[in-house]
């Protein structure tokens, strides 16, 4: 592999995961913004399965716009990397969002435990499940042949 394929690599995996958190995670800020008190249920009934949809379709957007030179695995790598890293302090925002109360020192504590402290705050937040489906399916869609996926044209290299 030539030495530029690696450097755009590399360079694209902090983007990869900006994305993949964005994608994530600014639903669920906007409804907390925009209707707090019905945050957890909208989260239960709609985010469950809209968020890990959209997470696949930007999984499906970044590897069509690199051709020849991306790594599907890295680039799903990276978005759930990025989901994880900074969904303590995406859950701290809706929180405080919702009229709780998250100083700088706890959110730095909680990202510091990310995975532990996301199984915790996902939950309160309402968005456990779409974490775990989005997580799976991310995962599932680099080596496996769903029919989901493949009607997405996922797995085609």
């Amino acid at each position: 592999m030539e030495r530029g394929v690696v450097a755009r690599r590399v360079l694209w995996v902090p983007a990869d995961a900006l994305w993949g958190a964005a994608l994530f995670w600014i639903p669920d800020i906007l409804v907390h913004a925009v209707a707090a008190r019905y945050a957890p249920i909208i989260g239960l009934l709609i985010f469950s399965w809209l968020l890990p949809l959209t997470t696949l379709v930007g999984l499906k957007i970044m590897s069509d716009r690199r051709p020849g030179w991306t790594n599907r695995a890295l680039i799903a790598l990276a978005m759930i990397v990025g989901i994880w890293l900074l969904g303590p302090l995406c859950t701290a925002l809706n929180l405080n969002l919702s009229g709780g109360a998250f100083d700088t020192k706890t959110i730095a504590e909680l990202t510091a435990i990310f995975p532990l402290s996301m199984l915790d705050l996902s939950t309160y937040d309402g968005t456990l499940l779409a974490l775990f489906l989005s997580t799976l399916m991310l995962l599932f869609s680099t080596g496996t042949e769903l029919p989901l996926l493949k009607w997405l044209h996922i797995n085609q290299e």
